[in-house]
């Protein structure tokens, strides 16, 4: 069973539940929070229950209590303690980079039906799991009002954006906004690099079926991580996603609901 921590099940973290049948729990990546998955939840609650949550110290959730510390394992339980506290046994969960690292996690937890992991750090190269802390100095200038404002439709603002999705054209104004806004409100952020960065790899056997998905333009996550995800998750099936980038939610939502629900089924 669930072994999550106990001052965590007080944690009431923010989220948004829509559509019916079996739940499907969302996870988004570092810097970010359950918006990210708006352009495919209306596709994927056509089928099933779908539950986006903010982990806790990103975007509406709550900071983690004092002492507690932004690690993997810690993460895992409040999220385990979220299923617990919505009735949700063993819920299939889809993840994307940081939360596609939690959802393998929880695959070797036990404590999901399924796991589905977008884009996952910790698979290609001895600083895997550091590589998207390069955007860690852009999230902290985005605390200037002048140097964010520029970033909203300059060039640099559109290569910006280029290093997240494949297709930034499709990337509207106020899912810009709402995801630097995301970034600079991430009080986690910063302290999960801090705390995993002994933690390079994945290490663990999944229990449960597992699915990794990549996006063919992914420019924070080379889609050759699939190669050394091969060897180190062999039971995993690999599937890649063309014209998508790092947060393809909105590169091509029907492709990526079709492969979400599929690899959950």
């Amino acid at each position: 069973m669930r072994t999550s921590v106990g001052r965590l099940d007080r944690i009431e973290l923010a989220h948004d539940r829509r559509g019916s049948g079996r739940p499907l729990v969302l996870v988004h990546g570092w810097g970010s929070y359950w918006r990210a998955w708006e352009p495919v939840l209306d596709l994927l609650a056509e089928r099933r229950e779908v539950i986006a949550v903010d982990l806790p110290g990103f975007g509406a959730s709550p900071p983690l209590p004092a002492g507690e510390r932004y690690t993997r394992p810690t993460f895992c339980a409040a999220l385990e303690a979220f299923f617990d506290r919505l009735g949700l046994e063993r819920p299939d969960i889809a993840g994307n980079s940081l939360g596609g690292l939690l959802s393998l996690d929880l695959a070797c937890r036990g404590t999901v039906r399924t796991a589905t992991a977008l884009c996952t750090p910790g698979f290609y190269g001895p600083l895997s799991i550091l590589r998207p802390a390069m955007l860690a100095p852009g999230g902290a200038l985005l605390r200037i009002p002048a140097l964010r404002r520029r970033m909203g439709a300059s060039v640099a603002g559109t290569r910006a954006r280029g290093l997240i999705v494949a297709r930034p054209e499709l990337l509207t104004e106020q899912e810009w906004a709402g995801a630097m806004d995301a970034v600079v409100r991430a009080a986690g952020a910063m302290p999960f690099f801090v705390h995993n960065r002994h933690r390079v790899f994945f290490r663990g056997r999944p229990r449960v079926p597992v699915t990794m998905v990549w996006g063919a333009r992914d420019r924070i996550i080379p889609s050759i991580s699939a190669v050394r995800a091969r060897k180190l998750v062999p039971e995993a099936r690999q599937i890649l996603l063309p014209g998508c980038g790092h947060v393809p939610m909105s590169d091509n939502p029907e492709l990526l609901a079709r492969t979400l629900l599929t690899s959950a089924d």
